[in-house]
This record gives structure tokens, C-alpha cells and sequence, in this order.
């Protein structure tokens, strides 16, 4: 009898993700999504998220938590849009970094292609990490069902000596979907981007963003 809450519970989880309605800056899993970035970066940007730990059931709810742009500053010699936690971004032409770092250094850093196809497969060795074995990437395109609607986006699954990161991004609204080290899983659950546009484009106050 003690199971019919629990199942209750995930029931209503996934009735509430089926009929969430998409936000302005969501794309419907049919949409091509061709043009902007993986991720806005902008300091100030957040995403807020419902948490879902996994013990060998249904997912149970956890808490809400957030992933919030503080900083753009160096890590090491190179520039990095840091967060509230460990993770740090940095765009390139072809692709973005994402990156786990502690004490001014980057334990590990996973190199996220620009997708140029449906899916992909490749590895990818930091020589700025501290002690890293190539990382195996598979990006393949999925839409992703979240609190705040359905997203097309590119998932990113990671193998480091076995599993690691799963990232989902929805081009233009950032990390609709992450599986972190322990297992839990984030869905988005709203996005809140800096909006004054002479803030995202001079990096006003408060306001230091990327292209």
C-alpha cells in the first residue's frame, strides 16, 4: 500500500509537464532551431529548476534550485561566465565549454559542439583541466519535456571512466534539462534573461554578456 503515493505523486509530476504551456521563448520539438546560441549568457541570467532524485523507482520530488550567471571573470588565463555553482561557460565560434571548477582551476571541462547534424558523436581532451582522460560526447536531438513546456533541443550525454553529465540546451533559452554527478534530474522549471538590450549588448552594469 505504501507504493500508491509515490505513484500518485509522479503521476501528477508528469500530468503537470504534459500540459504546461510553452513561454515565449520556447520551441516546439518540430521546430528546427537553427539560429542563436546553445546558451544567452549574461551576467544576472537565471534558470530555475524542479529537482528529482531517482532510488531505483519512480522519480520523487525533491526541492527547487536555481543556476544563476554571477561573474564573468578568468579561470586560470582564460575568461569564463561563472555560476552560483561549480559550473562556468565559455562560448566559442564553434561551440560552448562547460566547465566544473573549484579554487580558480578546472577540474573538468566538457567541450559542447555547435550540432551541425541530428546527431554526433566524438571525444574531447581538456588540456586546461587538471587531470583529465578524454571525455566521449553523444549529442543526438530530442524534445525535451520540462515544468515550463517542451523544448527542441541538443543533448549533450558524457562518459568519463562511465557515465557522466547529461545536458540538454534549447537554443536562445540555455539548459532546459541537466543529470548531474549524483543522478538527480533538473528540469526547467521558468528562465529569467536580462533583458534591457543595451545591457546584453554593452555589458552595462551587471549586465557583461556574450555574443
Amino acid at each position: 500500500m505504501t507504493r500508491f503515493p509515490a505513484l500518485s505523486l509522479f503521476a501528477c509530476v508528469l500530468l503537470l509537464f504534459l500540459v504546461s504551456n510553452c513561454s515565449r521563448n520556447q520551441c516546439a520539438p518540430e521546430c528546427p532551431c537553427e539560429s542563436g546560441p546553445l546558451t544567452p549568457l549574461c551576467v544576472g541570467d537565471t534558470w530555475v529548476y524542479e529537482v528529482f532524485l531517482y532510488s531505483g523507482g519512480p522519480p520523487v520530488y525533491s526541492r527547487q534550485d536555481t543556476l544563476r550567471i554571477t561573474a564573468l571573470d578568468k579561470v586560470g588565463t582564460e575568461e569564463y561566465y561563472l555560476t552560483n555553482r561549480c559550473f562556468a561557460f565559455q562560448q566559442t565560434s564553434d561551440g560552448l565549454s562547460f566547465a566544473c571548477c573549484q579554487d580558480n582551476r578546472i577540474d573538468v571541462e566538457i567541450f559542447l559542439r555547435t550540432p551541425t547534424a541530428e546527431s554526433a558523436r566524438y571525444s574531447y581532451f581538456s588540456t586546461r583541466a587538471r587531470a583529465q582522460s578524454p571525455v566521449l560526447v553523444n549529442m543526438t536531438t530530442e524534445g525535451v519535456v520540462t515544468p515550463s513546456g517542451t523544448y527542441a533541443a541538443f543533448t549533450y550525454r558524457t562518459y568519463l571512466s562511465g557515465p557522466f553529465l547529461t545536458l540538454s540546451f534549447a537554443r536562445s533559452v540555455g539548459p532546459v534539462k541537466m543529470v548531474d554527478l549524483f543522478g538527480d534530474l533538473w528540469l526547467l522549471s521558468s528562465v529569467h534573461l536580462v533583458e534591457d538590450p543595451l545591457q546584453r549588448s554593452t555589458g552595462g552594469p551587471g549586465g557583461i554578456c556574450g555574443p
